[in-house]
């Protein structure tokens, strides 16, 4: 821009035209501008160019500009202090210096740990529970354990504690177990009013003894949440099952409450449904026997666990319904066993490995039905083996024995039939002598 202004100065021109090549001199002014456009153009389209392929650069430092009133407007400083992708301007003014970044406000001092002589003056944590420490006498450690739970700070649970530890006797551990084992389920149900009701009238209509509340209490602790008027129908209802006997459905009852206490919550629906089920499978006389000696199996659906095994033992078994009651009342557990991994199993493997026929099946859990649920490998087959090596029993003569007396599967090896055969040959009997009198 100064040369160009030298250059059309009215100074310059006279001197060129005093001197000897005027004319050349004149000429030589429009090739300078034309010159000076060029490249001022040709640095321009670089300078754009340059921007459009690093805006990281050339974007952020912006020329200084002043404003006519004499503000300086700077732009935005290095990359590494631009927060973002837009450009921030300062303002300010020749005669004030550029403001300076925020110093941050200074960390408030950490307070020390209070002392023991502050401790004093600190609320317990604790304090709400400290009713229900007191009763099952907590220690601080269990205390704070229960903070977790602040239902449990209720004064309404005291009374309910109260009863069951001072009234029915339950320990003060068992009662503790039961609140750290359950402990909403003991806030929900130890608030309710009528616990000492419930538990008053299945004792007095049942002839319960103080032990089997305890253990029912301690076992299903869900019966105290069952208002009085739900244990009154239940015991209606198990009158009812044998109206002839009464004393058959609350003996039926009482054992459910010592054994499967979970049946207590069934509705009337489901246990009618149940019941009919059993009357029709095993009789009207067998089925309070059944379920006397194993009221557990209420808690069984009827249709998809005992029922199929009822089809199998009167099916492919080809039990008789007679025999079908006498193994029920005699051994009910195993209407407990699973049907494809126990009972099934053990039927093939004597099919097979004794040469039983089907029919004979029925004889043998006539005899002795515990044989469906021991281990084929580490109690049937070692036990086998040995009647084979020790008495020479093989074939049909294994098929007799076990038919004769199949509770010889179910003896210790080690501690019965080992040390028995050992006694007769120490006498100086001959094994295949003592193998033909334990066929007789």
């Amino acid at each position: 821009a100064n040369q160009i202004t030298q250059i059309q100065h009215p100074s310059f021109e006279t001197r060129a035209r005093a001197d000897d090549s005027s004319t050349a001199s004149c000429t030589m002014v429009p090739l300078v501008r034309s010159s000076v456009s060029s490249v001022s153009i040709t640095l321009l389209i670089l300078l754009m160019m340059a921007a459009v392929c690093c805006p990281f650069v050339f974007v952020p430092y912006v020329a200084p500009r002043i404003a006519p009133n004499g503000v300086v407007l700077i732009g935005a400083g290095p990359p590494s202090s631009i927060p973002s992708s837009k450009t921030t301007t300062a303002v300010f003014t020749s005669s004030s210096p550029p403001p300076r970044a925020p110093t941050p406000a200074p960390r408030p001092p950490t307070s020390p740990p209070p002392s023991s002589s502050s401790s004093s003056s600190t609320p317990n944590p604790t304090s709400d529970l400290r009713p229900l420490a007191s009763l099952l006498s907590l220690t601080p450690l269990e205390a704070r354990q229960l903070l977790r739970h602040p239902q449990l700070s209720q004064h309404a649970l005291l009374p309910s504690m109260t009863y069951l530890l001072d009234t029915l006797g339950v320990p003060q551990p068992t009662l503790k177990a039961m609140v750290f084992r359950h402990p909403k389920l003991v806030a929900s149900i130890f608030s309710q009013p009528e616990i000492e009701s419930t538990l008053a009238y299945l004792s007095s209509s049942l002839d319960l003894p103080a032990s089997d509340v305890r253990a029912l209490v301690s076992r299903h602790p869900a019966v105290l949440r069952y208002p009085r008027v739900h244990a009154r129908r239940l015991v209606g209802f198990f009158k009812s099952w044998r109206p002839e006997s009464p004393e058959a459905g609350l003996g039926l009852l009482r054992g459910v409450v010592r054994e499967a206490p979970q049946v207590l919550g069934y509705g009337l629906g489901l246990l009618r449904s149940k019941l009919d089920f059993y009357d029709e499978a095993f009789g009207q006389d067998a089925a309070p026997d059944i379920l006397a000696n194993a009221p557990s199996l209420l808690c069984y659906s009827a249709s998809d666990n005992i029922g199929p095994k009822v089809s199998y033992f009167t099916g492919p078994v080809g039990l008789t319904p007679a025999q079908l009651s006498k193994v029920a009342r005699k051994w009910p557990r195993v209407f407990t066993c699973s049907l494809g991994g126990q009972i099934t199993p053990n039927v093939d493997y004597l099919v097979a490995r004794l040469g039983l026929r089907r029919g004979d099946i029925g004889r043998i859990l006539s005899l002795f039905a515990p044989i469906l649920w021991l281990s084929k490998e580490r109690n049937l087959e070692p036990k086998v083996r040995f009647l084979e090596e020790e008495l020479g029993w093989t074939g049909k003569d294994l098929r007799k024995g076990v038919l004769a007396m199949p509770q010889l599967l179910g003896l210790s090896l080690e501690g019965n039939l080992r040390p028995t055969v050992a006694y007769f040959l120490g006498w100086g009997v001959e094994r295949e002598a003592l193998g033909r009198e334990a066929l007789k």
